[in-house]
């Protein structure tokens, strides 16, 4: 089994439990984002992870943006969305199996580092 096989896994797993558990509570309380702040706040073990997993998804951030520029790929901000939407445990897998199927494919290509583009023509004085 291939890396890519095991992030797919991942991926499923990713999605599949976290909106197994979210679902139910919107099916009885609606979009209610008071309730649900409420509910996210009501004891330290909520909050460690609500901290948790928002200082993950900063981490993926700078993870996706970092290794798309150095490979050059395209729709890595799927991978942010769906972190964002569903949660880390399904953007990260998604990333790191977009990353695979690129590299596989030889899609990617080593990025140019930036540079600040220079000036053409002087301006003249006088």
């Amino acid at each position: 089994m291939k890396a890519k096989d095991y992030y797919f896994l991942a991926l499923l797993f990713g999605t599949i439990i976290p909106l197994a558990e979210f679902l139910p509570w919107y099916l009885d309380n609606g979009l209610d984002l008071a309730r649900f702040s409420q509910e996210l706040e009501a004891t330290a073990v909520t909050r460690f992870f609500k901290w948790d997993v928002i200082l993950s998804y900063m981490a993926l951030v700078v993870f996706v943006v970092a290794e798309s520029r150095r490979h050059s790929l395209r729709y890595a901000w799927v991978s942010l969305v769906f972190g964002a939407v569903v949660g880390v445990s399904c953007g990260l897998p998604l990333f790191l199996y977009l990353r695979e199927l690129a590299l596989e494919q030889g899609v990617t290509r080593p990025a140019r580092r930036f540079a600040w583009p220079r000036a053409r023509r002087r301006l003249r004085v006088g």
